[in-house]
């Protein structure tokens, strides 16, 4: 699937997929949760060296795989840098999203039930200020400045930016925190009076969920 479907030339913004298998999992024990992965793309000498690593020793990951599949939903893990801890490595800001897998046809209906079905989890990692660029439509950046962030506004983690501040004067300003699979994002936008901006980018509120609209069909397509 992910080379008939060209992953790498249709969503760019994609890292890397895989599959993690899960032979147990209690929402009470996270401390022993076991994600034991099977598959990755791209396949390089690189990622062929993590078949079989246990990617939920990491507590955040454990603890959104957890939600995943107790849900039976799409959830997304806060963001992380890539390339924390190598030499010169530019910042790499990446989020990933688990899609739980059962052995079941459908989605079992209770909570309970999917913990015994439950197969592993599909993963996507993608770039985040990458994937942003490509949905938000970018205006003049001398009139416009949009800004998305997760974490506190007074100390935020800087998702993606573009543009510039326009004057105070000819300022109009929106905000607001967006709850996206699990996770709290917020963003800030300014636009000048002097700018024709469609009601598409000023309420840009609407394109956030696309995020897990866009990666849950690819992942849709991938387990299918």
């Amino acid at each position: 699937h992910v080379e008939v479907f060209d992953v790498a030339e249709s969503y760019p913004a994609v890292r890397a997929i895989g599959f993690a298998r899960v032979p147990s999992l209690s929402v009470d024990k996270l401390e022993s949760t076991e994600a034991l992965l099977e598959y990755i793309y791209p396949q390089t000498a690189g990622s062929e060296r993590l078949i079989g690593v246990n990617i939920a020793t990491d507590k955040t990951w454990a603890e959104t795989v957890a939600r995943s599949a107790s849900s039976g939903q799409e959830a997304l893990t806060d963001v992380f840098n890539l390339t924390a801890g190598e030499e010169n490595g530019e910042e790499n800001l990446t989020f990933l999203l688990f899609t739980p897998v059962y052995n079941s046809e459908s989605t079992p209906t209770t909570e309970a039930e999917r913990l015994k079905q439950l197969r592993g989890v599909v993963f996507v990692a993608f770039d985040a200020e990458q994937f942003f660029s490509q949905i938000y439509n970018q205006e003049d950046e001398r009139l416009a400045y949009l800004q998305i962030y997760q974490g506190d506004a007074n100390r935020p983690t800087i998702l993606y930016e573009y543009g510039d501040h326009p004057p105070v004067e000819d300022r109009n300003t929106y905000r607001q925190t967006l709850d996206v699979l699990g996770r709290q994002l917020g963003y800030e936008y300014e636009f000048s009076n002097r700018s024709l901006i469609s009601d598409s980018q000023r309420f840009i509120a609407q394109a956030l969920p696309i995020v897990g609209l866009m990666l849950s069909l690819l992942l849709a397509i991938i387990v299918s």
